[in-house]
């Protein structure tokens, strides 16, 4: 259980995140809930359930790229690295510049031992991002030694790195081992869909409304909730 959680929490500077998580968990043990794992939910065995409220966390997934190269062996999801799913080489490029990309890029400099380059298309990095958090941030992956190339956008992906442009369409190559793509998430609307209509009440909540913060997945089951 836990969602995109269990990937934010991995890096140890992560560790308030870990027991958010933690504490999540315990609180489903404490109530009186079943918990049914490695099950898919369906419409149909929603319908065999016949409950009286349906609430809906499908979550999100990660958004993908495409671009020449893109379906690489050595091109691999942000959220993979974080699981440790996938091991990275030696020589980093991390493709996106928000929150994931930056704090991944950060556990793979100062865990995981790697050099790191982020690309971000903007013009500056975790730009939604709380100013004080991103003030710290930003100087945790200076003092780490990550490079950061801000107003550049992946065009190609070879057997040597990847190739970018910048924003007065100079070309770029940046040789990598493993690309990481950390290009942000898209909400499973179709999913849910699929689940309206099953129940008397059916509410959807969390990254399937939107990909969004922490904060608005509790917020939207505190509402939920509020109106069952």
């Amino acid at each position: 259980m836990g969602g995109h959680l269990i990937e934010a929490s991995a890096p140890k500077f992560k560790s308030t995140v870990k027991e958010l998580l933690n504490w999540a968990e315990r609180q489903v043990n404490k109530g009186n809930i079943k918990v049914q794992l490695n099950t898919e939910a369906t419409p149909s065995l929603i319908k065999e359930a016949k409950p009286d409220v349906l609430i809906v966390a499908v979550g999100s997934t990660c958004k993908t790229l495409s671009v020449p190269g893109s379906d690489k062996p050595s091109v691999v999801m942000g959220t993979e690295v974080l699981l440790g799913r996938k091991k990275p080489g030696a020589e980093v490029v991390v493709v996106g510049g928000g929150t994931v990309g930056s704090e991944a890029a950060l556990y793979i400099t100062e865990e995981l031992k790697k050099r790191v380059t982020i690309v971000e298309m903007l013009d500056d990095i975790l730009i939604d991002h709380e100013i004080l958090n991103k003030t710290v941030l930003k100087e945790r992956l200076q003092a780490a030694g990550v490079t950061i190339r801000t107003g550049w956008i992946l065009r190609e992906v070879t057997d040597k790195g990847v190739v970018c442009e910048d924003k007065n369409w100079q070309m770029h190559e940046i040789a990598a081992d493993t690309v990481v793509l950390c290009t942000g998430f898209e909400a499973r609307k179709d999913t849910v869909e699929e689940f309206r209509g099953l129940a008397p009440e059916v509410y959807a909540i969390g990254d399937c409304v939107e990909a969004r913060r922490i904060y608005h997945a509790f917020e939207d089951a505190w509402h939920a909730v509020l109106k069952t």
